[in-house]
């Protein structure tokens, strides 16, 4: 197995060179050092024995296999996805992707990472990895999506989705970068919820209709990733609550004429139902916009009212 055989090699080689290393660290602190300093600049091809050690191993190792290896990697993933492999080889991924790949990129000169560490440039992992790994996860969901969709409900397509997000995001978590993790997440979001937002959106109404808290939960915890899926869905909802509490007001408009309170309890209905609709299925920051939509609600019903009223006076 080509991977087993990098994982072991890799390991073993990498121990030889911070051995070596530390052997040679008089050169690398001053004849080094020096030559950096004196001709190469920022930029400069002198580097340290182990930068050395990682470069050798880059042009004539990895370079030499890679088609192979990424081959063997994406058939890997996609045994996952199809649900044919156990996570028994996550740990050899991870030294491959995160301890090798991303190592073959040098530490970027003087640049600190958020541990303080030295950043290591990963143009190799993005280049040789990352690139391929993104557009075989679109090929791979724009195909499943696009089927799934056409012979399931709505509902069922956004629970398939759902734990697409969740293992997707656990896969990052598990051997990849952490740096992929938005691309991949702004993939799935084009993919999965973009292209087929327009049923999306046509079955969102009859859900608040009846009033579908779980289905409303998981809707919205999905096109809440992008703003431009959202709003469509904030005015539709409020559109819906203004047309309930008008027709509910309409309802009453003869009766609240001798009974003022009448008007009240009936507004005041419609609130407290969508405002529970709200609470069960939307987290706060669409809470305020929907409480937004009560406050109108209540404005245009007493604009509404008072037409009534004058009318008839």
């Amino acid at each position: 197995d080509i991977l087993t055989d990098y994982h072991k090699n890799w390991k073993d080689y990498k121990f030889s060179i911070r051995v070596l290393n530390g052997v040679a660290q008089y050169l690398n602190k001053h004849w080094v050092q020096r030559e950096k300093e004196e001709y190469g600049g920022p930029d400069s091809a002198v580097h340290d024995v182990h930068s050395m050690g990682i470069v050798a191993w880059r042009q004539n190792m990895y370079m030499k296999n890679l088609e192979p290896m990424m081959d063997q990697i994406m058939r890997v993933i996609q045994k996952e996805r199809d649900n044919e492999a156990d996570n028994s080889h996550h740990l050899l991924l991870k030294t491959i992707l995160q301890e090798s790949v991303c190592e073959l990129g040098l530490e970027k000169n003087g640049e600190k990472g958020q541990n303080g560490r030295p950043e290591r440039d990963l143009a190799v992992y993005r280049e040789t990895f990352e690139t391929r790994f993104l557009k075989e996860t679109t090929q791979y969901y724009q195909t499943e999506s696009s089927s799934f969709i056409e012979s399931h409900s709505l509902v069922d397509y956004l629970v398939k989705i759902e734990k697409r997000f969740e293992e997707e995001e656990r896969r990052v978590r598990s051997y990849l970068d952490s740096s992929t993790g938005s691309k991949v997440e702004h993939t799935l979001v084009k993919v999965l919820i973009e292209a087929h937002i327009a049923r999306i959106h046509d079955e969102f109404k009859p859900m608040v209709e009846h009033e579908k808290i779980d289905d409303l939960k998981r809707v919205f915890a999905l096109v809440n990733r992008a703003d431009k899926f959202r709003n469509p869905m904030r005015d539709a909802f409020r559109q819906h609550v203004i047309s309930e509490g008008i027709a509910a007001v309409d309802a009453i408009k003869e009766s609240a004429l001798a009974e003022p309170k009448t008007y009240i309890d009936a507004v005041l209905t419609v609130y407290k139902k969508y405002a529970k609709v709200v609470l069960d299925a939307f987290v706060f920051r669409v809470e305020r916009t929907c409480h937004a939509s009560h406050v109108e609600l209540i404005a245009k019903l007493a604009n509404n009212s008072c037409l009534f009223l004058n009318v008839s006076s």
